[in-house]
């Protein structure tokens, strides 16, 4: 029940502070979608081409697949963002773009 909260506070104080772990959070959060999407699939093939060596520990070894996880999502987020629809909405046709308009209050 705290850590969502206490995340987000962390969050917020590490931006307010600035410098270069703020930018890579920064970055990290400003790029969720394709994180959120991605990483299952390059964890699976991560955990498919690598056996965890014998010496590293397996938090380690879990960290590590993480780390890695996310960066390749961010990498491949980036290549496939160029994709349209992919990551966001298509564009709305121009005969519908009048009618989504909200009303506009008299008041």
């Amino acid at each position: 029940m705290l850590a969502v909260p206490s995340g987000l506070g962390l969050a917020v104080r590490l931006a307010a502070w600035g410098g270069p772990a703020a930018r890579g959070l920064i970055l990290v959060g400003r790029n969720t979608l394709p994180i959120y999407v991605l990483h299952p699939l390059v964890m699976r093939v991560f955990f498919l081409a690598f056996h965890r060596p014998e010496a590293l520990p397996r938090t380690a070894w879990v960290l590590l697949a993480t780390g890695t996880a996310v960066a390749v999502s961010l990498l491949l987020g980036r290549v496939l963002g160029r994709i349209p629809g992919l990551f966001g909405l298509p564009p709305i046709p121009a005969g519908l773009a009048g009618m989504l308009r909200p009303a506009r209050d008299p008041a």
